[in-house]
This record gives C-alpha cells, sequence and structure tokens, in this order.
C-alpha cells in the first residue's frame, strides 16, 4: 500500500511539474497564434494580437495579452470595432478542484471601442453565426461551474456609439470602472468615473443577484448617480426580458432643468427655463416605454416661483 502511494505520490508531483514548466517551454508565438485563431473564429472576425502574450501558473494561473484589436465589416468607417491596449487576468488554483472559478483579478487597460449604425441598418456589433459554431448542450443537473470575481476593472476606456441614420454620435471617455462578485447569486458591487458627452460623472451600483437578471427575475438595485447637472438615486426593483420594467423609489436634484433637459435631448411641451432648481422624490413603476412617477415631495426654485 505504501508503495502505491509513493507511486501515486510521484506521478503527481511529474504531472505538477509538468504544468509548471510547459508554459515557459512552449514559444510565445505559439500561444499568439491560437488565440488570434480561436478569437477569430468566435467572433467571425479579424482579431490581432499586436502586443506580447504572457502566461504563468505559479502562484495562480495567469495570462496578459498586450495589444488587441477585433476588426470591423467592410463599408464601416473605421478600420477595427475595438482596440484595447492590454488585457489581463489571474485565475486561483485550488477552486478549480472543487468545479469553482475565482477570478482574482480580470482587467481590461486603454480599451477603445467603437459601435456604428449605418443609414441600412446595418451594426458593427452583429457578429453572425460562423459556419462552424454549435448550439452548446445545456449543462446537466449537478456539472454546473461557480463562479466569483474578485476584482474586475475598466481603466482610461472609451465607447463611442454614431448613428449614420440620425447623425447623432455620444462618446462616453476617460472610463474607469472597479467592479467585484462573488457569485452569480451574490451581490455585485460596482462603481465608475467618466465622461459622458463631456460631462463627468460618478456612479455606484450594487445589484443583489446577477442571476436574477439573467433569468429575468426582478432584482434588487441600489443605483447612484452624481454629476453638476443631476444627483440621482434609484432604490428598488428592476426586471429584464421582453418588457423592462422599474419599480422603486426615486431621488432627482437639479440645479438647472433646462440644462438637464437640454443635455438629455428632451423636446419639452413647456419652457421650463424659468423653474431653475428641482428636488423631487417619489416612487416610479412600470415598463421603461411607459414608466409612472408618483411624486411625494417636489420642489421647485427659480425666476417664477
Amino acid at each position: 500500500m505504501k508503495r502505491i502511494l509513493l507511486i501515486l505520490a510521484g506521478i503527481f508531483g511529474l504531472l505538477l511539474i509538468a504544468a509548471l514548466a510547459v508554459p515557459f517551454f512552449v514559444p510565445k508565438s505559439v500561444y499568439k497564434t491560437q488565440i488570434e485563431k480561436a478569437a477569430t473564429s468566435a467572433l467571425n472576425r479579424d482579431v490581432v494580437l499586436t502586443g506580447d502574450v504572457g502566461i504563468s501558473v505559479f502562484p495562480r494561473i495567469a495570462a496578459s495579452v498586450g495589444g488587441v484589436t477585433v476588426a470591423n465589416p467592410e463599408g464601416f468607417s473605421s478600420p477595427n470595432m475595438i482596440e484595447a491596449g492590454e488585457l489581463r487576468g489571474s485565475v486561483k488554483w485550488l477552486p478549480l478542484l472543487s468545479r469553482r472559478v475565482e477570478i482574482e483579478e480580470l482587467s481590461f487597460v486603454d480599451a477603445n471601442v467603437q459601435l456604428e449604425k449605418l443609414a441600412d441598418g446595418r451594426t458593427n456589433w452583429d457578429f453572425g453565426n460562423p459556419d462552424a459554431a454549435e448550439t452548446p448542450e445545456p449543462a446537466s443537473e449537478g456539472g454546473n461551474v461557480n463562479a466569483s470575481i474578485g476584482k474586475a476593472s475598466l481603466k482610461n476606456a472609451s465607447l463611442t456609439y454614431k448613428d449614420d441614420a440620425t447623425g447623432k454620435t455620444y462618446a462616453l471617455k476617460d472610463l474607469n470602472l472597479d467592479a467585484s462578485m462573488k457569485g452569480f447569486d451574490k451581490p455585485l458591487k460596482a462603481n465608475a468615473d467618466g465622461m459622458f458627452q463631456d460631462q463627468a460623472f460618478d456612479i455606484t451600483l450594487t445589484l443583489d443577484t446577477p442571476d436574477a437578471i439573467q433569468t429575468g427575475k426582478p432584482a434588487t438595485v441600489d443605483f447612484t448617480l452624481d454629476s453638476k447637472l443631476a444627483k440621482a438615486n434609484y432604490d428598488g426593483t428592476v426586471t429584464l426580458g421582453e418588457s423592462p420594467s422599474l419599480d422603486g423609489a426615486l431621488s432627482l436634484s437639479a440645479p438647472n432643468l433646462a440644462d438637464l433637459a437640454a443635455f438629455a435631448d428632451v423636446d419639452l411641451p413647456v419652457n421650463v427655463a424659468p423653474l431653475g432648481a428641482a428636488d423631487m422624490k417619489g416612487k416610479v413603476s412600470g415598463p421603461f416605454d411607459n414608466l409612472l412617477i408618483q411624486f411625494d415631495t417636489l420642489a421647485l426654485k427659480g425666476s417664477l416661483l
């Protein structure tokens, strides 16, 4: 019995040494080629790695990719849809043995995403269905893999949306985001700051269970926005699906209603400039396209009031 245990221990040791050594003997160009090939096949777009690829397995499984571009289809204004300076990720070893993926870090640095809708209705985020793609079979009971993310971050990211049909362009710049999630059935917490249409903002978000959002069930959300144009908080539930809806408490404070309406590009039936500042608290409920707002308190301060 002792001899069998020694043999098994020796085999395990050799496997461990091999797992630690292989990344150092396999040329980085092999990883780079395989990643480009797999990503190009999955997205049905040309994916090119312009930087180095780094792989390590001790003390954790980690990978880094420097410089990633995802090409646009023909007919769009820019050659690339996505350009990222660096992608980094690391996963803990031991939880994998119990079918649990614990991601220590997932970071995107200097990512630039350009979304575009052409006048004929085509969009560059429609990746289509590659011929080689197969529909995954549903996981069997007991075969689920739990996952958690210790830290996910975006650093100096930007996103631009251009609609050629309407001639409008929306730009999100200098975005920094930090998020963490202990599991799909655990709360997700996130903080973000950046510039949207040249207006600075700060956001905090707590979502009780990401799993509820994915399954179309009501999920509890606490969302806070802070900017020069407005400060807002929503505390309630959000339900996504065929008809997304809200049901919760809303508070909003705006120093100038006219500036807020102009920024939101909302055409109002009356001139709100004389109303000036506004503070309101109440409840909001119903589907996104037909929301009902009930005010508990409403305070207006301007040249007329």
